[in-house]
């Protein structure tokens, strides 16, 4: 058997060796002595490879810069933004107008157990929590007009339907309660015999104690009471008009008289939903300055993208207080499966000692740390507001009355807010109902201490879960604007890398293993012949 080495005594690279056609009839050689023929089509096809070669390159850059734009400036969330103004014949609007989502309201009323031990001066009052009485709240905008480009005035259909799986009890519930007409009556003598030094009025001029029995429905959507029906003329003379039955939510179940006017964004996204008046009035007039009198605020369906996006204090203006409320940003989380910002109230919000509370204070005297005097927004009423159980409020305040226990969890106002659409995606709305017990030398309130605060109730107003089609469209606008064109333009950027990569390789490779034209052989050819 024979073996045939090649040795090759030239450079030590692989050789491609050339036909016997290639060697008895050599290609003409040019000045640098390489292979020509066929030029122009080399030429072209050269070309059209160097311009194909650029413009993938080309993609690649731009992709890569359109994805560090996009992460960036939030180009996409920008845009998608714009499309949440509020305009005619859009979905949004559709949305905003008649809502789908449904809040529960969840009422929880303050039953008194010891009225007659503490008449007898035997003991403290103690109260005890009943309820939850729950009623699902359906919210339509009414009467909507459009006054200006960017502004769009409404008001508020509403329609309580009552649940009786959710609720605890029943609204056929008779609970003892402060009366309303005592406490109320007694506040409006207190006004006027203040500058008296005696009370001219008998002790029989009451013949109602300041307690009362009464079912949880009467009590929330009224009830009829001799004293109120003898004193309304009187007070509809300095108070406005007073409906015909007190209760708590008594014409509430219909539409709304007060009007809100908003901003749409149309022309600045950094107003979307700001209230710009009330009744058509850009001022409120009962607080002590301008600025407490300022409408202002989220009316609480949207709030400014950019605002909730920088993490910037919001601003809600809750009709029931006549008053615009803060709201920091407190943390980052999940709701409803989406990225939201939790936002909460200051914990001075009640504070006398925050200047910003000061023009609240009528008669230059501020009620207690957690209390709000929100009287001169319901028919001067003996009324403050608060947070549940005296949440974050004095400690003096649960001096008064045993069984009220402040718990963060389950007293806290919060907001849960889309951290890039401004959209509520969840929380829970919390304030309590207080009246004032007035200690005058009228019979029934002389066990009283001056300005005992009584709690009366507390609601809750939450939306734990989105509609499926709600949460399915802020879902998809979510990743959409955060990902879907940033994946594409990754996409493109891989592809583009890749090509470009490929002819990088393939082109050094034909560098180092070009084959040899006819004139580079070796000079010098050894053939060794092994037996």
């Amino acid at each position: 058997m024979v073996d045939v080495t090649l040795n090759v005594t030239y450079a030590p690279v692989r050789v491609a060796k050339p036909s016997i056609a290639a060697m008895n009839n050599p290609a003409p050689k040019g000045a640098a002595g390489k292979m020509i023929g066929k030029e122009d089509a080399s030429r072209c096809v050269s070309i059209f490879k160097t311009l194909g070669l650029a413009s993938i390159m080309i993609f690649a850059v731009v992709s890569l810069v359109g994805m560090i734009v996009i992460w960036k400036s939030g180009l996409i969330e920008r845009v998608i933004s714009q499309q949440l103004v509020i305009e005619k014949d859009t979905e949004v609007y559709d949305v905003w107008v008649k809502p789908p989502v449904k809040p529960i309201v969840n009422i929880f009323v303050f039953n008194y157990t010891n009225v007659a031990e503490f008449t007898a001066g035997k003991e403290k009052l103690k109260v005890k929590e009943v309820g939850p009485y729950v009623y699902r709240l359906s919210l339509e905008k009414v009467r909507v007009v459009f006054p200006t480009n960017d502004t769009v005035s409404f008001q508020e259909k509403k329609n309580y339907q009552f649940d009786p799986v959710l609720t605890k009890g029943s609204l056929d519930d008779v609970l003892m309660v402060p009366s309303f007409t005592v406490l109320g009556t007694v506040h409006k003598l207190d006004k006027l015999l203040g500058g008296l030094p005696f009370n001219p009025l008998p002790d029989s001029f009451f013949t109602k104690e300041p307690f009362e029995k009464i079912k949880v429905r009467d009590l929330i959507w009224g009830y009829d009471d001799a004293i109120y029906d003898t004193v309304r003329p009187f007070l509809n003379m300095v108070s406005g008009d007073l409906p015909a039955k007190m209760g708590l939510l008594v014409g509430k179940n219909s539409t709304d008289e007060m009007r809100f006017t908003i901003n749409t964004g149309m022309l600045d996204i950094n107003k979307l939903g700001i209230v710009s008046a009330i009744n058509g009035k850009k001022k409120l007039s009962m607080w002590r300055s301008n600025e407490c009198n300022r409408v202002d605020g989220s009316e609480g369906s949207m709030f400014p993208p950019p605002q909730v996006a920088s993490g910037l204090r919001l601003y809600i203006f809750l009709a029931q207080l006549c008053r615009r409320i803060p709201f920091d940003a407190i943390k980052f989380m999940v709701t409803n499966g989406m990225p939201a910002v939790r936002y909460a109230p200051p914990e001075d919000v009640f504070s006398p000692d925050n200047p910003e509370n000061q023009c609240y204070c009528l008669s230059g005297k501020c009620p207690k740390n957690g209390l709000f005097n929100v009287g001169p927004c319901v028919f001067d009423s003996p009324t403050m507001a608060s947070f549940p159980h005296f949440f974050q409020g004095d400690p003096s305040l649960l001096d008064e009355v045993d069984g009220l226990k402040p718990d963060a969890e389950k007293h806290q106002f919060y907001l849960d807010v889309h951290h890039k659409f401004g959209v509520p995606l969840g929380g829970k709305s919390r304030l309590q109902i207080n009246l004032v017990a007035k200690a005058k030398n009228i019979a029934p309130m002389k066990r009283f201490k001056r300005d005992t605060i009584l709690p009366v109730c507390w609601f809750e107003v939450s939306v734990d879960e989105l509609p499926p089609e709600v949460k399915s469209a802020l879902k998809l606008a979510t990743h959409t604007a955060s990902h879907g064109l940033m994946y594409f333009l990754l996409c493109v950027f891989v592809f583009s890398s890749g090509v470009i990569a490929y002819y990088a390789t393939k082109r050094t490779r034909a560098k180092v293993a070009r084959p040899l034209i006819y004139s580079e052989l070796p000079k010098k050819l050894i053939l060794v012949q092994k037996k």
